[in-house]
């Protein structure tokens, strides 16, 4: 049972660890259909290549290329409500982004550099459902909240150290950002 009654010291009332609905700590009360005929759950495909490259230039320089794209496809459906009313939240949402970074990067004696680009292109549509009995006076009984965003964003980067001695280097860095949404 869910409720198994005082604790070992005698107070209030311990719980059992699984969850009374499903007997699955992991899953929501209702069944695999416990809405609209929908499965409950969550259900993800995600797709990311990364390619990452690095070069040795013939005048000691080092050349490095990240390249990343990913896609994200995400439904979740859940019955919030446990078995006492039907409370529905769902989340779908769709979800891509490419990025590329440059690095140049070299070394001599005492002194190391480094500068670099970074490009990121995000876009995000998405859509979070709640309804129940407990909405009634919104119109079909439930919220939807839709968020569109596109998103880019791009950098440049230094940065400069310079060895004083065998425990001390100075170090010099900066960025610079635009961020569009």
């Amino acid at each position: 049972s869910y409720l198994v009654g005082l604790d070992e010291n005698g107070l209030g009332l311990g719980v059992d660890a699984d969850n009374p609905l499903t007997g699955d700590p992991l899953k929501h009360s209702g069944d695999d259909f416990s809405f609209a005929g929908s499965d409950t759950g969550t259900d993800r495909e995600l797709t990311s290549l990364t390619a990452h490259i690095t070069s040795e230039l013939s005048n000691g320089m080092e050349f490095t290329s990240i390249t990343n794209w990913l896609d994200m496809d995400k439904s979740h459906r859940e019955n919030v409500g446990g078995a006492a009313y039907e409370f529905f939240f769902v989340t779908e949402a769709d979800y891509e982004q490419w990025s590329q970074e440059f690095r140049l990067s070299g070394e001599e004696d005492r002194f190391r550099w480094q500068v670099g680009a970074y490009y990121l292109n995000m876009e995000l549509d998405s859509l979070s459902s709640t309804g129940g009995p407990l909405l009634l006076t919104l119109p079909g009984g439930r919220t939807d909240n839709f968020t569109e965003m596109e998103s880019t964003n791009w950098s440049v980067f230094g940065q400069l150290e310079y060895d004083i001695n065998e425990s001390f280097t100075i170090i010099a860095g900066y960025r610079w950002s635009q961020d569009d949404k």
